[in-house]
């Protein structure tokens, strides 16, 4: 008896071996998927969101982690001031990393 279960086992494992394998492999790239790729997409939805209703008076910190206030914006150039000293720094509008909370929007995101 245990003679032909053995061989049954045999006979069908390399069919099953390849299932499994591709199974557990399309399990990884759909793990992968929601994991690295969707919330990547998210965050690149919302930064180009934030991006395209900056105005000027915005508190925004750059890709380079410098932080100022918007004084214009033409096209895809933002001009922030950056200091106390009003330092003019011009930036390609891709380059604002995220926008600065004002106290304001702050306490209304506390509240809820």
């Amino acid at each position: 008896m245990l003679g032909n279960a053995q061989h049954l086992v045999l006979a069908a494992s390399p069919t099953a071996s390849m299932v499994t394998t591709l199974g557990f492999t399309i399990l990884m790239l759909v793990l992968i998927y929601f994991t690295l790729i969707l919330p990547q997409k998210r965050t690149e939805k919302r930064q180009k969101l934030e991006r395209s209703q900056l105005k000027a008076g915005d508190q925004v910190i750059t890709i380079g982690g410098l932080v100022g206030k918007i004084v214009n914006i033409k096209d895809d150039d933002i001009t922030i001031a950056s200091s106390v000293a009003q330092t003019m720094v011009t930036f390609r509008r891709d380059a604002v990393n995220l926008l600065k909370p004002t106290t304001a929007q702050a306490t209304k995101t506390e509240k809820k």
